[in-house]
């Protein structure tokens, strides 16, 4: 899985962005929408497509449910309690699990398939 790093870097600024840029949501939405469409383009699964759309609209239904019961809120909320930039997160960050969910599968069948039977 040469593209590891990649994807960790894709995490990083993923991260790095909503902490430098929180209080710009519609310059936080604009590029994280392009990090999104970078990433899907690389990969062109569309198991990966469904995975991402899912765990967005998923994360931000648990998220605007927190939000409603008050256990946390966002102060530049823009839709029902949490920001438009969340889903998009939400999905980034399903891609970069699934990938390092990949790796250490790889690496678990090739440590299997290096040790010696009868151990």
């Amino acid at each position: 899985m040469k593209n590891i790093w990649l994807f960790r870097t894709f995490l990083l600024l993923n991260v790095s962005l909503i902490c430098a840029l929180w209080k710009y949501p519609s310059t936080l939405l604009i590029l994280l929408l392009g990090f999104s469409v970078f990433i899907l383009m690389i990969e062109r699964s569309p198991v990966i497509l469904e995975i991402w759309i899912k765990a967005g609209v998923t994360g931000a239904i648990l998220e605007i449910f927190i939000t409603l019961l008050g256990v946390w809120s966002y102060q530049k909320s823009l839709f029902v309690g949490i920001p438009l930039w969340l889903p998009l997160f939400w999905g980034n960050i399903a891609i970069v699990i699934i990938k390092e969910f990949e790796l250490h599968k790889k690496i678990e069948e090739r440590n299997a398939r290096r040790k010696p039977k009868g151990i």
